[in-house]
């Protein structure tokens, strides 16, 4: 499992006219340019959510055209609105996440940054959008640049943006930097940061990335693509359609009246009866000295009349596009001015312009010198569960689950075996585990199911117990009682390599889960200790909780011996660790027995792990919260970054965890024990079932390195 050391840039616009897709693409454009390894990544595909704006044409260039362009790395597939719709609507969020992570890995190592293009606002899936958005900047540990749609909108953008920021801020998200877009410009047309915006940017301690100006061409529809909106025919100049609309102009006027009102660019909307505009239009088009027109268009489904249209081709060369609509000239108008101008797959002139353009008013510097900051070295939730989930499967170990009957087991027994993440072994009364499994709806026709009271195991296991316990007075009417448990037989098949690892506790108490395993299976050559951690799935990141389950009260050597097993356990699973030993005073600030035992047990850890990131006594926030520890542990390697926290005794550990969990509705995963031989693993009673899948695949993984460590 590889911590991921890439930067993550998400781009999110605060209206669905803020341009994000192709700041994305300039964003790329300059750190492609700047010599960064740099992908685009689009999580999510919106494009039925547009049916009738070409929204699903206009993404194609995304994935197939000017990504070649600018990165020589594919974008990796995105989810469907429908995918993402059904992973929400059913409460499945962090299924959704998983899925991006797991999308995400597509993504070729030697990129350093990827350049996410969040999901769009609008008026039908804003909730949903801000919902995705979450997730996407916990799940890629992402920082987030806001795109802000300046155009025509000034006095708004300054309360849209502040509650964009507060609300993301409440979710633990904050706005790296913001671009706004489509700015005002001054007279020689420089783009200007209104004094209100400037003052609100100030406000907020937010850099400001860059100012793109509003460029009338670049938001200039061509005529082809007015076509479907307007429901037009096109009457003549079919080869000509690609020509830009700069200004759609009414003209009901006289001709020598609206002659002098005509500019380059300009789409003449006229009645289809009033012949005298239609000959002036193409005059126009004809004389060097005047403007250059994009077309015409005829309302109220009045085509022109064929004496009209020969006397044109008599008088003039060439051919001015016209098309023709049933509507009338108001509503003909407004709907080419309500028009949401998207970049069209084929519209090759646009596109360049408004990379460039973007690209150009970027402010390089701050971005760059933003990239040289260190990336925030944590492990996502959503990254972690499904780097564990793809280890697990690759492994395909087989797990005994001794507590077969549980309802809330054999659903995670069910999602396991649906997933291909391990074999299991459901242990238990074989009529019992099928009934309960109809009842609860769990798919376990997979799943080997073996019945102790029944099975040809008992009397060899029972002979095999003897021998091991002979030196205890273990008979051979007692071994056959202590395998009437589930847990005793399961430990068993572990203890013969019939199964590569144990999971239980949903139903029994963690001495009955561990008791069988440090009778039969013991403890690691030279480990004289079984400890436990937590893996907690916070909301952006994974911290280790130890020791929370199995050591009452440690001595000073035994707390090093757990410190050092869970920074091995870390490790192993792709967190690298900063190892936190947690105590009520910070440094020398306090005294007291357990103050001491926290010192010492440190200074034992440093010499066991001499070039590992170890520090305490350490309160929890000092060691948690970096302006605490700027105040409390100024000099500490650890402090203000830990995410390993070993705290002084089981009654501390315990409650904290229980506390995180359950107060930020967080998921755990654990306890995973430490030092036995082969991998055995306890639940909490009060586990869900996400987190037995979990702890079933963290077992695998535990006995795939167990088996390469023997290799």
């Amino acid at each position: 499992m590889t911590t991921p050391q890439r930067r993550n840039i998400l781009v999110l616009s605060t209206t669905s006219t803020g341009g994000k897709t192709t700041v994305a693409l300039g964003l790329l454009k300059l750190f492609a340019n700047a010599g960064r390894k740099v992908a685009f990544f689009k999580p999510v595909d919106q494009r039925q959510s547009f049916p009738s704006d070409r929204k699903a044409d206009r993404d194609k260039l995304i994935s197939a055209s000017v990504i070649d362009e600018l990165s020589s790395i594919r974008p990796p597939r995105s989810l469907t609105m429908a995918e993402t719709q059904d992973y929400f609507g059913s409460g499945r969020g962090d299924y959704f996440a998983e899925k991006i992570a797991e999308i995400y890995q597509e993504i070729p190592d030697e990129v350093d940054l990827v350049v996410v293009e969040g999901m769009q606002y609008d008026d039908t899936a804003s909730a949903l959008a801000f919902e995705v958005n979450t997730r996407l900047a916990h799940t890629l540990t992402a920082e987030v640049i806001l795109v802000v749609d300046m155009h025509k909108r000034t006095a708004s953008a300054i309360p849209d943006t502040e509650a964009f920021i507060a609300s993301y801020a409440e979710e633990g998200i904050q706005v790296a930097g913001i671009i706004l877009n489509k700015a005002p410009t001054d007279d020689e047309g420089r783009p200007v940061v209104p004094q209100l915006v400037q003052e609100a940017l100030d406000s907020h301690q937010i850099e400001l990335f860059g100012v793109v100006p509003f460029v009338q061409k670049i938001s200039a529809p061509r005529l082809r693509d007015l076509i479907e909106p307007l429901d037009a025919t096109v009457v003549r100049g079919e080869e000509l359609l690609m020509r830009r609309v700069l200004r759609p102009m009414v003209l009901a006027m006289h001709p020598e009246n609206a002659l002098e009102h005509l500019q380059t660019g300009d789409l003449i909307i006229t009645p289809g009866d009033r012949s005298d505009i239609l000959m002036l239009a193409h005059l126009v088009e004809q004389a060097v000295d005047l403007p250059n027109l994009a077309g015409v268009v005829l309302t109220v489904d009045y085509p022109p009349h064929e004496s009209i249209m020969h006397l044109i081709d008599s008088q003039t060369e060439g051919e001015l596009p016209i098309l023709l609509v049933a509507t009338d000239t108001y509503d003909t108008s407004r709907l080419i001015q309500s028009k949401r101008v998207y970049i069209e797959e084929d519209d090759w002139e646009k596109i360049r312009w408004t990379v460039e353009l973007i690209e150009e008013n970027l402010d390089r510097k701050a971005l760059l010198d933003s990239l040289d900051i260190p990336p925030p070295d944590v492990v996502s939730p959503a990254i972690f569960r499904f780097t564990l989930m793809q280890r697990a499967k690759e492994a395909q170990k087989r797990i005994v689950l001794p507590e077969g009957a549980e309802p809330r087991t054999l659903q995670a027994a069910a999602i396991i075996l649906e997933r291909g993440i391990a074999e299991l072994v459901l242990i238990g009364d074989r009529g019992e585990i099928q009934e309960e499994a109809r009842r609860v709806n769990a798919r376990i026709e997979e799943a080997e199911i073996i019945d102790p009271n029944d099975s040809p195991l008992m009397d060899d296991f029972v002979h095999e117990l003897v021998e091991l316990r002979k030196h205890k007075g273990m008979t051979e009417e007692t071994a056959r009682d202590w395998l009437q448990d589930n847990v005793y037989f399961g430990t068993m098949m572990l203890h013969r390599g019939m199964v590569d690892g144990l999971v239980s506790g949903a139903i029994h108490t963690t001495a009955n889960t561990i008791r069988p395993a440090f009778q039969i299976i013991k403890t690691k050559t030279g480990v004289d200790l079984v400890s436990s951690v937590f893996f907690m799935l916070m909301a952006d990141r994974v911290w280790v909780f130890g020791d929370c389950a199995i050591v009452p009260d440690p001595t000073a050597e035994q707390l090093a011996q757990i410190a050092v097993q869970a920074y091995h356990t870390s490790h192993a699973f792709g967190i690298n660790p900063k190892v936190a030993m947690i105590s009520y005073s910070t440094g020398s600030s306090g005294e007291g027995a357990e103050v001491e035992k926290v010192r010492q047990a440190t200074e034992l850890a440093r010499q066991l792990l001499p070039d590992a990131p170890i520090d305490g006594p350490l309160q929890f926030d000092a060691a948690a919260i970096p302006d605490v520890a700027a105040k409390k542990a100024p000099d500490s390697p650890v402090a203000g970054q830990a995410n390993v926290f070993i705290f002084p005794d089981l009654n501390t550990g315990n409650t904290t965890y229980k506390a995180v969990q359950r107060s930020g509705d967080y998921l755990s995963v654990g306890p995973v024990l430490q030092g036995l031989k082969r991998p055995v693993n306890d639940l909490s009673r009060g586990a869900l079932v996400d987190d037995i899948v979990y702890t079933i695949a963290v077992t695998a993984v535990q006995a795939a390195q167990e088996q390469e460590a023997l290799e």
